[in-house]
This record gives structure tokens, C-alpha cells and sequence, in this order.
């Protein structure tokens, strides 16, 4: 029994060793085949592919981006259709109005290094204002003064709720 338990270490030391060194020698492999890249000739299609290439349809060209619509609300009429709506419903409209595009005239509250810009749209309520937070050229950020009337077009990204009734935005075009 004494002569065993060597015999069966050694087996399975040899056996890891070998994995080990497969394993080492597959990696490499990879590594190579991954570092060669495009240095080699390019691999000949097989008759399969050059039958399918034959009898390929020229593809159909990309369909032109539609413009995104302009939602027909204004800033008011945006705030009291949200007051209107339960959690529930406020959440699906969100999603619904995402994406659209706003054009309203509001004045501008704060613009930020960066171009970092948030504009106070009137909604004809006390204490349910509208604000939207989005960005200008950072170049044009020293042109505007606060409650300054602007007239903007740009795309929501989504309604947020926490402090202030914001319209979240990216990129806002001041149309004046």
C-alpha cells in the first residue's frame, strides 16, 4: 500500500502537467491566429458562398431617417396633460412623449460652464412650473442672460421629478 500512494500522485501530477501544457500551447494558438490578423491572404470563398454570392439580390439601400415630429403641446398644456395623469399613466406617457421633439419659447434660468443650460417655460400656474434642462454650444453659453426669451427646438429625453418639474434634453437649437 506504501507503494501506491507515490504511483497515484505522480499520475495525477503528470496529468495536470499535461493540461497545463495544452492548455498553455491552445492559448498560444489563439494568440497567434488573433496577432495575425489580415497579414495573410485573404481566405478563398467556398463554392457554397460563391453560389450564394451569384445568386445574391443587390441590397436594398438604408431608408432615410423620417424627421422626428414636433409635439403639438405647449409648455402649459404639457404640465397640466401630466398633473392630469396618475403615477402609472405618467410613467407610460413619458415613455411615449421620449424621443419627440419640443418647440416652445421659454426663458433662460442658468446656463453653466460647459454649456450646461436650464430654460423656466411658463404654464400659466403657481407652483407647477415646467423647466428643461439640456445643452448649447459651450461658444455660445456667454450670449445668453438670465429670464432671457428663447425660442428652441429639441428632442425629450425624459421627464424628471424629483425637485423641479424637468423635460430633460440633449442638444438644444436656439432658433431666436
Amino acid at each position: 500500500m506504501g507503494e501506491q500512494a507515490p504511483k497515484k500522485k505522480s499520475h495525477v501530477l503528470r496529468t495536470i502537467i499535461l493540461l497545463a501544457v495544452g492548455g498553455g500551447l491552445l492559448l498560444c494558438a489563439i494568440i497567434a491566429t488573433s496577432m495575425n490578423g489580415g497579414d495573410d491572404q485573404p481566405a478563398q470563398p467556398t463554392a457554397v458562398a460563391q453560389g450564394v454570392a451569384e445568386n445574391a439580390v443587390a441590397p436594398t439601400p438604408a431608408p432615410t431617417a423620417t424627421p422626428v415630429p414636433v409635439l403639438a403641446l405647449t409648455p402649459a398644456e404639457f404640465r397640466a396633460k401630466w398633473d392630469a395623469l396618475t403615477e402609472v399613466q405618467q410613467k407610460a406617457w413619458a415613455a411615449e412623449v421620449t424621443g419627440q421633439r419640443i418647440h416652445w419659447t421659454c426663458a433662460v434660468y442658468e446656463v453653466r460652464e460647459g454649456g450646461n443650460i436650464t430654460l423656466e417655460c411658463e404654464t400659466g400656474e403657481a407652483l407647477t412650473g415646467l423647466m428643461v434642462g439640456g445643452m448649447i454650444p459651450e461658444a455660445d453659453a456667454a450670449k445668453y442672460n438670465k429670464s432671457q426669451a428663447v425660442t428652441f427646438e429639441a428632442e425629450i429625453a425624459g421627464i424628471d421629478t424629483f425637485l423641479l418639474f424637468t423635460v430633460k434634453v440633449g442638444a438644444i437649437t436656439i432658433v431666436e
